[in-house]
């Protein structure tokens, strides 16, 4: 029972910030029931704070990365960088072992220069035997065919020797580059010694590992996260809200790429899953303007319907206000005593995607407002606690049977993951994004 009254609960706010979004007056939630006519804050009602039905966590990072690893055959000697270095681009990282590229390319010299005396004697070898390789005799015969085959050793000698060359070759131009560059400038990111040690391998999901990691300075990026659910709201190329969690900053961007390669994993390699078999995937934006962001700062995303282009103050539904013929507008604002009272207000802007206008006089966001409806008169009293009629009658039915067991049974009332976007969705005052 306890279970049930919870569910009530939980769906009755759903229902209520969605009538709130769509017109009180179905719900008749300003109706006066004895108990006052239902008010609501002016701060919370307010559509330039309210978040985009759609709330996603991002967090802002480098727009690139670039992996530097040792190149084969070359052992690292010394490390010149350390993990926070800031670099710039053609700044040396680590210097090789160039004692052991020195060994290796004496070894390819005397190699070569064995292999060309090889040749020469096989050379002279075939000319002493071609004396006689021309008479009918056994011995002329057999002279013959030995020519044949060191003619076969010698072009195999000439393709080593060739090899040899071209290892020689890379040996000293090796010998020369002597050290490792930076590609990009940015800031050291990592860096992981196992690699240097021939040990780095590959990690859980068989990705190769590096040695040092780069991030890109200058503009950044911010990546999201997003649920299979959702995922079919976003599109490259879409228009983005970016907000900070933390004060009013806002910016303006657009998706550039949704990898749906793989699903995003947590520290603990594993994939995310929201509780419900759905994965989640990254999404980038990319802001129009960086000023004032920072690496590692947590953000919230929303699709741009319109919100990004409203100027600051105060934006209210164009349902809670009554228009005249000559275009005045009025609002039922509570007033002294907690009583009811017409109040006139200027509107400013009106937002056709949000389809709300800005107050510039009559409110402010400490006043109270009821929808307005046939229930709302001069003086009448006013209060802040919604109620419904007994016996859950909402909208003048009887919507008990709703929520009887053969809908929800005792054990499966939680809310999930849809249900909790779509509260947030409809009444945002009352959640917090979360990453």
């Amino acid at each position: 029972m306890k279970k049930k009254t919870i569910l009530l609960i939980v769906c009755a706010v759903v229902v209520l910030g969605a009538a709130a979004f769509f017109g009180w007056r179905f719900l008749g939630g300003s109706h006066d029931d004895g108990t006052g006519v239902y008010v609501q804050p002016v701060n919370e009602l307010n559509m330039y704070a309210a978040p985009s039905a759609t709330v996603f966590a991002g967090v802002v990072e480098s727009q690139e990365s670039v992996h530097v690893d040792p190149q084969s055959g070359k052992k690292v000697a010394s490390l010149l960088v350390k993990e926070g270095d800031i670099v710039t681009e053609g700044q040396a990282l680590f210097r090789y072992d160039t004692d052991a590229i020195k060994l290796d390319i004496q070894q390819a010299e005397l190699d070569m220069e064995l292999n060309e005396q090889n040749i020469k004697s096989l050379q002279e070898e075939i000319e002493e035997l071609e004396r006689y390789a021309n008479n009918t005799t056994p011995e002329g015969q057999m002279n013959a065919a030995r020519i044949q085959q060191l003619e076969v050793e010698i072009a195999t000698k000439e393709y080593q020797q060739k090899q040899k060359k071209n290892e020689l070759t890379r040996l000293q131009a090796s010998l020369k580059d002597d050290t490792a560059k930076a590609s990009i400038a940015g800031t050291v990111q990592a860096i992981n010694e196992a690699v240097a040690e021939g040990n780095g391998g590959y990690d859980m999901q068989g990705n190769p590992q590096h040695y040092i990691t780069l991030t890109a300075s200058g503009d950044f990026r911010v990546k999201g996260s997003v649920s299979e659910q959702f995922i079919m709201d976003l599109y490259e190329g879409q228009a983005i809200v970016i907000r900070s969690r933390v004060n009013d900053d806002m910016w303006s961007g657009t998706i550039s790429r949704i990898d749906t390669s793989q699903p995003e994993q947590n520290e603990d390699n594993y994939y995310y899953d929201d509780g419900n078999g759905a994965s989640k995937y990254a999404f980038y934006v990319e802001p129009e303007n960086t000023e004032g962001l920072m690496m590692g700062q947590h953000v919230t995303l929303s699709p741009d319907y319109g919100s990004g282009e409203m100027a600051a103050g105060l934006w209210l539904s164009s349902g809670w206000f009554t228009i005249a013929e000559d275009g005045s507008a009025t609002v039922w604002k509570q007033g002294a005593s907690n009583r009811l009272t017409k109040q006139a207000v200027v509107l400013g802007e009106y937002n056709e995607s949000y389809d709300c206008y800005m107050v510039m006089e009559g409110l402010t966001e400490e006043d109270y407002i009821a929808w307005p409806d046939e229930e709302c008169r001069e003086g009448s009293k006013t209060t802040t606690v919604f109620s419904f009629d007994e016996g859950g009658d909402m909208m003048g039915e009887d919507f008990s049977e709703d929520f009887s067991e053969e809908y929800y049974p005792e054990d499966d009332m939680v809310m999930d993951d849809m249900m909790v976007e779509d509260s947030v969705a409809m009444m945002p005052e009352l959640y917090s994004v979360e990453g």
